[in-house]
């Protein structure tokens, strides 16, 4: 019986293994290796320029940059400054990452967000959300000739049955003529109905009337009666 000795053939030794850079002998085997920076080809065999920033973005938050092939760099996207260990990045301006947390509008106060609501609103107890103003229990209400009706950011004015809304949003005026529900018959007996004009009754300017008298008559000081005949 014969024993055979087989000792490991070191293939380093002959054309380097065919590595480009560094040959090194395994048990029954080889590899190639390569220098820092440097990665090794498909093929097994050759070296080629390591793309640092395409492993973990380079350790790099936002933007690895590549430099001359060997080095990198870390970069910050607008808004953003890099941190001390020069990898992270921090927001030079907070209102970019959510609002900085506002409901509505964030303002850069040096490098602090600052919560504002719109018109209408005001800021919570939280500084953060915005809460709706009740103009009518405000001076504000006090524009309605009739009534104040709150609604979310603002106000409006509403008039009472039989009025209607002026153009300008807070006055009204009756919607119908009020000389014609007064009776012709009745018009002309003052007692009767508490100060409606006795002879001819007009609209005025402001919806409200305004009494005149008859050829041959002149109106009274109290503005309503007419005198008898001239």
């Amino acid at each position: 019986m014969y024993v055979c000795n087989i000792s490991d053939v070191d293939e380093c030794q002959f054309e380097n293994g065919g590595c480009e850079f560094r040959c090194r002998n395994t048990d029954g085997g080889y590899r190639c290796e390569c220098p820092p920076r440097m990665q090794l080809h498909s093929n097994g065999r050759r070296c080629v320029r390591r793309n640092i920033c395409a492993t973990n973005n380079g350790g790099c938050e936002h933007v690895c940059e590549e430099r001359h092939g060997r080095f990198h760099r870390c970069k910050c996207r607008q808004g953003f400054k890099l941190a001390s260990d020069k990898r992270r990045c921090h927001p030079t301006d907070p209102c970019l990452i959510n609002r900085g947390g506002c409901e509505q509008h964030c303002v850069n106060d040096n490098g602090r967000a600052v919560c504002q609501c719109y018109y209408g609103l005001r800021l919570g107890s939280d500084q953060k959300s915005c809460i709706d103003i009740d103009e009518c229990a405000t001076t504000k209400g006090l524009t309605c000739d009739h009534e104040c009706i709150n609604v979310y950011g603002t106000y409006r004015c509403r008039c009472r049955t039989g009025y209607q809304l002026l153009s300008d949003g807070h006055k009204c005026k009756p919607l119908i003529n009020p000389c014609q529900i007064i009776n012709v018959t009745v018009c002309r007996n003052l007692q009767n109905e508490n100060g409606y004009c006795e002879h001819i009754c007009e609209n005025d300017n402001d919806g409200g009337v305004k009494c005149s008298c008859k050829p041959g008559y002149q109106l009274n000081n109290d503005g309503r009666s007419c005198s008898g005949k001239l």
